[in-house]
């Protein structure tokens, strides 16, 4: 049986984090990446059957152990000084460029949806 698979493009400068993720957890938890193309921001990724989503489980507990048997298989010891993920850092640095770029108003704008 022939390996399904699907091209996706990145047209954000997130790119190069999904290909490193993605490298990093070789198909564990998540969709094998199977070659891409850096250049061109082109990834060829294992073709996955959708399943249920957890909000479909009525029972919390199941949906609960779904969602902790995915976070186990995501977790990966990584050498030291390589991490292919954005940290909360990062994240926090975007906030941080938004401020500067739009004031006051785009972090009053953020707090609404972090609280």
């Amino acid at each position: 049986m022939a390996l399904k698979s699907l091209v996706k493009t990145g047209l954000t400068d997130e790119f190069s984090s999904t290909t490193g993720s993605a490298t990093t957890l070789a198909g564990h938890g998540m969709v094998r990446l199977l070659d891409y193309d850096q250049q061109n921001a082109i990834m060829l990724l294992e073709r996955l059957k959708p399943g249920i989503s957890l909000r479909s489980i009525e029972d919390d507990e199941a949906a609960i152990a779904a969602a902790i048997e995915v976070m186990r298989k995501l977790r990966r010891p990584l050498e030291p000084g390589h991490y292919p993920f954005p940290t909360v850092s990062d994240w926090g640095k975007g906030f941080a460029r938004l401020r500067k770029q739009f004031g006051e108003a785009s972090a009053l704008a953020h707090q609404r949806y972090l609280i």
